[in-house]
């Protein structure tokens, strides 16, 4: 470690607290990403930009689209994976810039003999200052989200009612197929 005496330490204070502040709002960055996707998993949503699709068009009828909802649910569950796993990326990226703000914090404390008072005040309230702003945008995006979410609940419930209204309709069309069958029958009978 350097002495204050040491005109290279001196001139490393400049470097040292603009790295710092650097590492210290990335750090926050990625706990800001870590803390929105936690609210995903926890809610069940899928951010836009990690959602999987896949449309498969196999006719028109309620086979194939019985095969789409297993499709889709399947590519859900896979994007959800796929949000945990990039929120362990997050943590591990901010746990490893902690390590890196925690070394230049202790080598600028090294040179300034500990008297970072501060500093670290300026630094936490420029972190927050910057948290509070990009913190709307998390937030916006899962209000989004939700109500995307609403909106397809809503629509496959209509799917849903449609397709029940289609069964419905059919089994009334079948018995009245089935007596126009029988009547075909019965005016064969009487023909004989």
């Amino acid at each position: 470690m350097a002495s204050t005496h040491d005109p290279r330490s001196i001139n490393r204070i400049p470097y040292l607290k603009s790295t710092i502040e650097k590492l210290a709002e990335k750090q926050m960055k990625n706990g800001l990403h870590v803390r929105f996707l936690e609210n995903c998993l926890e809610d069940d949503l899928v951010p836009s930009r990690l959602r999987l699709k896949l449309k498969i068009h196999i006719g028109n009828d309620e086979t194939s689209k019985y095969f789409q909802e297993s499709i889709d649910s399947l590519l859900k569950k896979v994007s959800l994976e796929i949000c945990d796993r990039l929120k362990e990326v997050h943590q591990r990226r901010a746990i490893k810039l902690g390590n890196e703000l925690e070394e230049h914090r202790d080598e600028l404390k090294s040179i300034i003999k500990g008297n970072t008072g501060i500093f670290d005040e300026e630094l936490l309230k420029k972190t927050e200052s910057k948290k509070e702003k990009l913190m709307a945008c998390p937030i916006a995006k899962l209000q989004k989200l939700n109500k995307e979410r609403n909106n397809d609940t809503g629509q496959q419930e209509t799917i849903a009612l449609q397709i029940t209204n289609e069964k419905s309709k059919r089994s009334n069309q079948k018995p009245k197929e089935s007596a126009k069958a029988d009547k075909f029958v019965v005016s064969k009978q009487n023909v004989k």
